[in-house]
């Protein structure tokens, strides 16, 4: 039944398998609506019987819950008044809140390099802050590898309650995280299997936005350039490829290693002619990264090929970089801020030690058409 001060709500579940007591959870979530001023802030609260059946749990229950909340100085209770809001609770929560600071790592090549993506994460994670009220304090790594044992020993000396990895960090460096117990969210990756929090793309999704709109504008041939993809997401895109009648010869994907921007656009050069000179060179070069992009299209304009008249040009690439590209770009964008704000919701919520389902959050990528391709005749 809902309480009078929490009005349609419906019973809310809590996490059966967290190992977070069931009385820390309620007042968690009571405390994240408060905050949201889901709870009115006209001094009343939902009584201990109320919050019994919106949680559907023991009076025992929510009476530590109450304490709890009581004890942090959020609400009071007066004989025949019942639970009351504190007449200061912005300032109380504001006084939480503030102490506590996050920190957000990254590897500090590719933040120079790839400052498109970056500053957009950087935007999601630092709107989130505003929002919550909490501290940032970034720490750029010298390189990919440069996560090195003693992390989490040097986060609790600067009081870092948690930690954004953005982007490409060393498995390793997940996994000491992990071994010392320190909240974290990993931006943009994920260790198949593995329990850790992660806000991430559908990559999958990626692919079939792609594939689609190429089917639909009657090409056959696609020519994919990519140096970050996974094998099992180049298998799995080769499937789709088989799947949706495309022509499926293994010579037209071109992957290869990368560590910078420029390294990204010589390859990305280099494997466009490849393809050119194939016998039956792609109809479109599906292209993947900023680099990967601006590599192929310097070679096709020394070529002096025209998108989408001589061959079409479909990208993945930040929607900033879209915005200065020399022609309208058809392109797979994925929402990087929203990304980022998911991500610093989620740490918030761990360190607050709040139920977090699921632990893996998937967004999925949107389609942006141009005029870098055309329907064939």
């Amino acid at each position: 039944m809902p309480t009078a001060y929490l009005p349609d709500q419906p019973t809310m579940k809590l996490n059966e398998k967290s190992k977070i007591p069931y009385y820390t959870q309620v007042k968690e979530l009571l405390k994240d609506k408060i905050v949201r001023e889901e709870i009115k802030q006209d001094g009343k609260f939902p009584t201990m019987r109320e919050i019994a059946s919106l949680f559907n749990v023991s009076l025992v229950t929510a009476s530590k819950a109450i304490q709890e909340l009581k004890d942090e100085g959020l609400i009071y209770s007066r004989p025949r008044k019942g639970i009351r809001l504190a007449d200061n609770i912005s300032a109380i929560l504001s006084d939480q809140q503030s102490t506590l600071t996050i920190g957000v790592a990254f590897a500090d090549r590719f933040q120079r390099q790839y400052s498109y993506y970056f500053n957009e994460l950087f935007d999601g994670i630092a709107e989130t802050a505003k929002n919550l009220h909490f501290d940032i304090q970034m720490f750029p790594l010298p390189s990919e590898t440069g996560v090195t044992q003693g992390l989490c020993e040097h986060l609790k000396r600067k009081k870092i309650a948690g930690l954004i990895l953005a982007g490409r960090v060393p498995v390793q460096a997940v996994v000491d995280l992990m071994n010392h117990q320190f909240p974290f969210v990993w931006v943009n990756n994920d260790l198949p299997y593995e329990k850790i929090h992660v806000v991430t793309i559908d990559v999958h999704k990626t692919i079939i936005l792609a594939l689609n709109y190429l089917k639909q504008c009657g090409y056959r041939r696609i020519g994919l350039v990519n140096f970050w993809w996974k094998s099992e997401t180049f298998a799995a895109c080769q499937d789709l490829l088989q799947d949706k009648g495309f022509d499926n010869n293994p010579e037209l994907v071109k992957s290869g290693s990368v560590i910078s921007l420029e390294e990204e656009q010589r390859l990305a050069g280099v494997k466009v002619k490849e393809l050119l000179a194939l016998p039956k060179p792609p109809e479109v070069l599906f292209l993947y990264g900023e680099g990967t992009l601006t590599g192929a299209y310097q070679v096709l304009q020394k070529m002096k090929l025209q998108a989408p008249r001589d061959i079409g040009i479909i990208g993945s690439v930040q929607k900033t970089f879209a915005d200065h590209f020399p022609l309208p770009l058809t392109y797979v964008v994925y929402p990087n801020q929203a990304m980022a704000e998911k991500a610093a919701q989620m740490l918030w919520d761990l360190i607050r030690n709040r139920p977090v389902s699921p632990e893996k959050i998937f967004l999925a990528p949107e389609l942006v058409i141009g005029a870098t391709c055309r329907e064939k005749k």
